[in-house]
This record gives structure tokens, sequence and C-alpha cells, in this order.
């Protein structure tokens, strides 16, 4: 077998170094690590997204209850309005029938 003279020795154990800050930032070296991180992170997402499909019912809830309030709100002015259509409209019937009634008098 012949002998062989490796002259990248040097940078393999750069890489190799390299590797290892890695693994121990993936897998931590006492602490936790990005796994870990990650893991952690990935609950609280799942959190947030539970928390904002209930607000989200929560708020088409509460716009439905404002557009119907507004809509009943309407309703009312448009009742109001009817009224005084109403009287008006006998107020002036009356008006025309004493006027009538001085006129044949």
């Amino acid at each position: 077998m012949v002998e062989h003279i490796c002259n990248k020795e040097d940078s393999i154990d750069i890489l190799t170094e390299s590797v290892e800050k890695i693994r121990a930032t993936i897998y931590g070296n006492g602490q936790p690590g990005m796994k870990a991180d990650m893991a952690c992170i990935k609950t609280k997402i799942e959190n947030i997204e539970t928390t904002m499909t209930s607000l989200a019912t929560s708020t088409s809830g509460i716009l439905q209850y404002i557009n119907e309030t507004k809509g009943a709100e309407k309703q009312k002015l448009s009742n109001k309005q009817k009224t005084r259509v109403i009287i008006s409209s006998i107020i002036s019937i009356a008006g025309i029938i004493i006027s009538l009634i001085i006129k044949f008098a």
C-alpha cells in the first residue's frame, strides 16, 4: 500500500471544528440548542394560531352584532320619519277640511 501524505490536514481540521460548532449550536452544549428553541417556537406558534382563530370568531360575532344594532337604529329612524310624514299628512288633510268647512259654511 502506498503511503499518502495529506496536504489538506489544516483545512480538514478547520472544517471539523466548524461542524462541531454547528452541532453544538443545533443540539446545545449543556444549554438548550436551536433544536429545543425551534420546538418551543413551534408550540408558541400553534398557541398563537389557536388564539387567533378564537379572536376571529369573537370578532365576527361582534361585527355581526354591530351591524344588526345599526340596522335596528336605521329602522327606528325610518319609523320616526314615517310617523312624521303621517302626522304631516293628517295635519294637511285637517287643514283642507277646515278650509272647506269655512268656505262652504
